[in-house]
């Protein structure tokens, strides 16, 4: 029996061991969503155990993967909007107080932090992926490192083939610009 098959018998030492082989890729996900670890393990955990639940109609361990992501963009899309609803709560009620202990979601405050800078491996891909867009980070993210097909990507995120099509050619060309002027030193890594 699989590993995918014991998984589904509700054996949990199956499907964390299943879990493990994808955890880079789930992590990386969150991590597009969240800067503090405490927020991607939240929304991790939530997902996963979601995940085991919904997983008696899962056929591959590809459809696993799509199933998990799916179930993990989701939620990291609505802890997010959580999240942000607080932060406007409290600038509304000007309690606004911006100490570490705050969860701040935009775009320049994640990219900009040396917090989020300290957790980048060195990639060129990657590298570039932290410059880029938020509404492209994640398709390249699902792209590049979960080898999701532009259909998949399509289907996940309710976008059209083409828009996904046109989003990874841009991610393509920008990543080759940036070897091809120098911007990242592929020796110095």
């Amino acid at each position: 029996m699989d590993l995918l098959e014991e998984a589904k018998s509700s054996n949990k030492q199956a499907y964390n061991e299943l879990v493990s082989k994808y955890n880079h890729i789930f992590y990386k996900t969150a991590r597009v969503y969240f800067l503090l670890d405490e927020d991607v393990y939240t929304v991790l955990q939530a997902s996963l155990s979601q995940t085991f639940r919904e997983l008696i109609n899962v056929k591959t361990e590809k459809d696993f993967l799509f199933l998990a992501e799916k179930i993990l963009i989701k939620n990291c899309e609505n802890l997010k909007q959580t999240y942000s609803k607080d932060i406007d709560r409290k600038i509304n009620s000007k309690q606004l107080s911006l100490n570490i202990g705050d969860k701040i979601t935009s775009t320049e405050t994640i990219v900009g932090s040396e917090e989020y800078k300290a957790y980048r491996k060195s990639s060129i891909v990657e590298e570039y992926i932290t410059s880029i867009e938020e509404d492209c980070r994640l398709i390249a993210l699902l792209y590049y490192y979960a080898d999701f097909s532009i259909s998949e990507i399509s289907v996940l995120l309710k976008i059209p083939n083409s828009t996904i099509t046109n989003k990874v050619d841009k991610i393509r060309i920008k990543i080759y610009e940036m070897i091809k002027n120098k911007e990242v030193d592929l020796y110095n890594e």
